[in-house]
């Protein structure tokens, strides 16, 4: 879990930013890229082609 930002406060955010979208990686909190890269970096890959 992100000890910085909790759950909810996150949740409300993509609501705010037209085309965007939440990514819940799991086993990672705030350095998600460090905490579970292979997840982090298959999120962020496919977030591009899904704006295409």
């Amino acid at each position: 879990m992100d000890v910085m930002s909790s759950p909810e406060v996150v949740r409300s955010m993509p609501g705010g930013i037209p085309g965007s979208e939440l990514a819940v990686i799991p086993r990672a909190g705030h350095g998600s890229n460090l905490e579970n890269f292979d997840e982090f970096t298959r999120k962020k890959t496919e977030f591009p082609e899904k704006l295409e």
